[in-house]
């Protein structure tokens, strides 16, 4: 799954990197060949960048849920709210 703020931007390059490539299938240009390999690379690029993969909650010790981050990295901080 894509990520909600990057499927606008995803289906747009997706659109470009068909169009050079049918572009280059037609006319048989190096330099449109080169234009659609790095249309294709950044798209690919963006579509792992904007991926959204499922998370498992576990239990943690004494069964007690685990904190999920939102990302791939660390929880620097974890406070209550004040209300």
């Amino acid at each position: 799954m894509i990520a909600k703020g990057g499927r606008r931007i995803s289906v747009t390059l997706i659109i470009l990197t068909a169009t050079t490539g049918a572009l280059q299938l037609h006319y048989r240009s190096t330099p449109l060949f080169a234009l659609f390999f790095l249309t294709a690379g950044f798209t690919a690029f963006t579509l792992f960048f904007f991926r959204d993969p499922e998370r498992s909650h576990l239990s943690g010790e004494a069964g007690q849920e685990e904190m999920i981050a939102p990302a791939d990295g660390r929880v620097i901080e974890c406070s209550k709210k004040r209300k």
